[in-house]
């Protein structure tokens, strides 16, 4: 069962009631990718600048990937998790 906060997600996304993804899609788990890529930037205080120049992507491209708007790329996601320091696996439930 996947363990997710919907009202923050129809809320803060501003998607309306009813639009929500079926659990174990795509969508879904890009948003839940993206949250803990936010939560854990901000845990160790590191700023979207700082983030988005280490990878060399730009701080828009990071807060797509962080809303769940853009599907993280492998390479990427193994970039960000070094910077966060955490195993890749930190992102998937």
């Amino acid at each position: 069962m996947v363990n997710f906060d919907w009202m923050n997600w129809v809320f803060g996304h501003g998607f309306i009631p009813g639009s929500e993804p079926e659990c174990g899609s795509g969508e879904l788990l890009d948003i839940r990718v993206g949250a803990k890529l936010r939560s854990r930037r901000i845990e160790l205080g590191i700023s979207t600048g700082q983030a988005s120049g280490s990878c060399g992507i730009s701080r828009a491209l990071l807060a797509a990937y962080e809303r769940g708007e853009i599907r993280l790329a492998p390479t990427r996601l193994i970039a960000l998790s070094e910077l966060l320091d955490v195993d890749v696996g930190y992102f998937f439930p």
